[in-house]
């Protein structure tokens, strides 16, 4: 329903005109479903289309969800992966194509990237420094939470999360240690392409997103493979200057008024059908606490984390 999946079947569309079924997931009685946008591009694409919509009870999965990890992770989409994986199960495809790691490789976050410079070059980041220590763990009003949330994310910009955990989450420590530049002794750009490099792509995109869904395409037999992270397209993209993945001035980026993923999107505006590009991103939403409403359920997975080994 978006430019990743979309650029890979409008990609696809270009070399292969044989057979091509799409899978998509969504959540029940959600007002944010994007279900007619999936419809619209297979249609468009000539494919067949198969929806799941979650609606809680697929929380009986998470033994074996976490069994199939291996190691203690967390993910706000692993249901999602889960539950998509076991649908395509059902049809054991030659491969499966997904749309992760797009946002990393062609440049998404710039707005905390922006702050996070222009915070190093003023001395204001020593503020956020202490509204953190004062305000990061007592009860606030939900607006004060936004704030520290966004504080949090400029402060942490160089700490990527560890399989889904930040560092500060994690009682034993890696060792290896990002080492990020101060912002007062480079360029903006510079910065930028650090950040996305060193923890978009190396940590974010390996050891969270393509980790969580291989693992669960594993689980039920898939073989998937993820072409907007190939090698090819990697080289590619170090070459590009900062402009042609994320447009705009820096004050643009703090406004929010930047273009992410740029010449992918610029690639692709003509291709798909306008309804898909000239709608606003709601970005990965997952309601949660559709997991947590039956009572019962709830017990029985609280007394299987209680009294697992791990």
């Amino acid at each position: 329903g978006g430019y990743d999946s979309g650029g890979n079947l409008a990609a696809i569309r270009n070399v292969y005109p044989g057979k091509l079924t799409a899978y998509s997931v969504g959540f029940k009685n959600n007002p944010l479903s994007e279900v007619e946008f999936v419809k619209l591009m297979a249609e468009r694409y000539q494919v067949d289309l198969k929806v799941y919509e979650i609606d809680g009870s697929e929380l009986t999965g998470l033994p074996d969800i976490v069994s199939q990890t291996g190691v203690p992770f967390q993910e706000s989409g692993m249901m999602i992966n889960h539950s998509v994986m076991k649908m395509v199960a059902a049809d054991r495809p030659d491969i499966v194509l997904g749309g992760d790691g797009n946002d990393q490789f062609f440049g998404t976050g710039a707005r905390e990237t922006a702050l996070r410079w222009i915070a190093g070059k003023t001395g204001i980041i020593w503020v956020l420094h202490v509204i953190r220590a004062l305000f990061g763990r007592i009860h606030v009003p939900t607006i004060m939470k936004k704030l520290n949330l966004l504080n949090d994310r400029i402060l942490n910009l160089h700490q990527a999360d560890r399989w889904g955990f930040s560092l500060g989450e994690l009682r034993i420590k890696p060792d290896e240690k990002v080492h990020f530049p101060a912002a007062t002794n480079g360029s903006f750009n510079s910065l930028y392409d650090f950040k996305r490099k060193n923890v978009d792509i190396r940590f974010t995109v390996n050891e969270v997103i393509l980790f969580k869904a291989s693992r669960m395409a594993e689980l039920f037999g898939n073989r998937i493979a993820f072409p907007y992270t190939s090698l090819d397209l990697y080289r590619f993209i170090l070459q590009l200057p900062r402009q042609l993945k994320t447009r705009g001035s820096i004050r643009d980026l703090v406004r929010g008024k930047g273009k992410s993923k740029y010449i992918h999107k610029l690639t692709y505006k003509n291709v798909l059908p306008e309804s898909i590009t000239n709608r606003k991103k709601q970005g990965g939403f997952v309601p949660l606490s559709v997991f947590f409403e039956n009572k019962e359920r709830n017990e029985r997975i609280f007394r299987f984390m209680q009294e697992s080994e791990l």
